[in-house]
């Protein structure tokens, strides 16, 4: 009897010997793959009819979360599973990336938030971290975003990014919903911190959380000097 695409999944993420080995012990692996099987259950991703396509790419996305160590979903907000053309694909989240920054040892913290203009906010220049205080109420609309590390010997970096930058990075993003909607301000975090992370030790697995985010822009949708400016913007941490 042939085994669906949907059982073979579910059996290769419960004994999968590829995915066994990116982790340093079974309490780990067991884990991983509850959260894995409970996001996918959540999120609506197990579909009883879908193609193995479908699931290949499904188990593709969950191998490369784990890979870095980080956890898939929403609830985490490590790197989010989202279907794109009938195939399941990782988007990483700005906390996924604050999680890698965090492992380094000279770190103490790294934090990012968007500015709104009713907030109060005052530029302190790049090696402070800005005074902000948000407003509790009638905050207006966002105006920029930013993004500080402190490192344990006492210095402090600091990125900024106005809207217009912010609008730069949307404007050629293939999915414009996740920009619009409740998750707005969490795109826009992920803009300076990524600049922010060119000033900082690189992790391991950062270089891969980048490839997985720029695969959700089209870096070709512009030509000439603003192409160049979207791509360093996207891709100053590289």
């Amino acid at each position: 009897m042939e085994i669906k695409p949907y059982d073979k999944f579910l059996g290769e993420l419960e004994t999968g010997e590829a995915l066994t080995k990116m982790f340093p012990n079974r309490r780990e692996y067991e884990r991983f793959v509850s959260t894995a099987r409970q996001v996918c259950i959540q999120e609506g991703l197990l579909i009883p009819n879908e193609s193995e396509p479908y699931y290949r790419s499904l188990m593709k996305a969950i191998s490369q979360i784990a890979s870095v160590g980080l956890l898939p979903g929403k609830i985490h907000q490590h790197v989010d599973l989202h279907v794109e053309k009938g195939q399941v694909v990782c988007r990483p989240q700005y906390q996924g990336l604050i999680e890698l920054c965090m492992r380094s040892e000279k770190l103490v913290t790294v934090f990012a938030d968007v500015i709104y203009s009713g907030d109060t906010f005052e530029d302190m220049g790049p090696l402070s971290e800005p005074l902000h205080k948000r407003a509790l109420e009638n905050r207006g609309k966002r105006i920029g975003a930013y993004a500080v590390a402190v490192f344990k010997e006492g210095v402090t970096v600091c990125e900024i990014t106005n809207e217009d930058e912010i609008k730069k990075v949307k404007g050629i993003a293939k999915t414009q919903n996740i920009w619009e909607g409740p998750f707005g301000d969490e795109m826009a975090k992920k803009v300076p911190l990524k600049r922010l992370m060119k000033r900082l030790p690189k992790p391991d697995g950062w270089a891969e959380l980048v490839d997985w985010d720029n695969e959700d822009y089209d870096l070709q949708a512009n030509t000439g000097t603003k192409a160049r400016q979207i791509q360093a913007i996207i891709n100053e941490a590289q």
